[in-house]
C-alpha cells in the first residue's frame, strides 16, 4: 500500500466550509494517487502482494494556518527509488522507480479558488511531486 503522512498543525479552518476543505483534500490525494499509479501497478505482479509489501510511495498532507491563510500540502515520495524484483529483492540492471509526471488541471480546483481568492502551486524535484494550495481563509470575497 502506500504509507501516509498526515499532520494539522495550528489548523484554523477559519471561513473556508468544512465541505470545501475535505473536497480540495480529496481532489489533492487524487492527483497523488495518479502520480503514484504506475509505481503500485509495477509492484502487484501477483494477487494479494500489495499487502506483503510496501510500494516505496508515502503520500504526506499536512495543513496549517497562517495569518489569514488557510495552506494545504500535499507531497509525493519516491520512498524505495530503486527498482525491486517480485520476491522483494533488489533487481540490478532495471531502471529507477518514478513518479508519473501528471498535469495537475488547475482548473479543477477553480470553484474554491474563486471563492476564497485561492492560489495552486505544483513542484516536481526528482523523486517528488509537491501540490500546494493557498486559501483566503479571513473574510470570503
Amino acid at each position: 500500500g502506500i504509507g501516509t503522512d498526515i499532520l494539522f498543525h495550528e489548523y484554523k479552518r477559519g471561513k473556508v466550509a468544512a465541505g470545501d476543505a475535505a473536497a480540495i483534500l480529496s481532489r489533492m490525494l487524487d492527483y497523488g494517487q495518479r502520480a503514484a499509479e504506475p509505481l503500485l501497478q509495477s509492484r502487484n505482479t501477483r494477487p494479494g502482494q500489495a499487502s506483503q509489501q510496501s510500494s516505496g510511495v508515502c503520500i504526506s498532507l499536512h495543513g496549517a494556518s497562517v495569518k489569514n491563510q488557510l495552506l494545504f500540502s500535499m507531497t509525493v515520495t519516491v520512498t524505495k527509488p530503486e527498482a525491486w524484483d517480485v520476491d522483494g529483492k533488489q533487481s540490478s540492471g532495471e531502471t529507477v522507480r518514478t513518479l508519473r509526471k501528471i498535469r495537475v488541471k488547475k482548473r479543477s480546483f477553480n470553484p474554491w479558488m474563486r471563492k476564497y481568492n485561492g492560489i495552486i502551486h505544483v513542484q516536481w524535484e526528482g523523486q517528488q511531486m509537491q501540490l500546494v494550495v493557498g486559501l483566503n481563509n479571513g473574510e470570503e470575497q
